[in-house]
């Protein structure tokens, strides 16, 4: 849409001047920055508000198993493993969030629409991706009892 070609098509038939033209290209850039920054303020909100506090309660609840267990005198080579993958997606995840937000942080101060939109594209959307898998895999691990949310299979199959 904005390239020299676009410019004489729509010139060409008086469909858009060149200034409505561009007009238009950074409205559209400027809609899907804030799109982009609207999604990641929500992953992070609900990443720090629901998702890392839930699984920090879950693993509390784990470890003491994991602890009484033990006690027992019984085994806890299963327990012992599904803690330790847990905290290490729920350090990942908090490593995940805090460059999100830095990113975020970076990409709104931008002033030029181009610029910030590439910036939310080239490096706000991939770290909120890169959080995204670390969530969904504590998901499938995480009691459903536990989570703070529906799962996918929840809204798919038990609306």
């Amino acid at each position: 849409m904005n390239n020299k070609s676009a410019h004489q098509l729509f010139e060409k038939y008086k469909v858009l001047s060149e200034t409505e033209l561009e007009s238009r290209y950074e409205i559209l850039l400027e809609i899907y920055a804030k799109h982009i920054n609207i999604e990641a303020r929500t992953a992070i909100n609900m990443v720090k508000t629901q998702y890392i506090p839930a699984v920090i309660s879950y693993t509390g609840k784990l470890a003491k198993t994991v602890n009484d267990l033990k006690s027992a005198g019984a085994s806890t080579d299963v327990q012992s493993a599904l803690l330790t993958k847990i905290n290490d997606l729920l350090k990942s995840a908090s490593k995940k969030v805090a460059t999100l937000e830095a990113e975020r942080t970076k990409a709104e101060g931008i002033g030029h629409a181009k610029e910030r939109a590439e910036a939310y594209h080239d490096k706000v959307f991939p770290a909120q991706t890169d959080l995204r898998a670390d969530i969904d895999a504590l998901e499938t691990i995480v009691s459903k009892c536990s989570w703070p949310v529906p799962s996918y299979g929840d809204m798919l199959f038990d609306l």
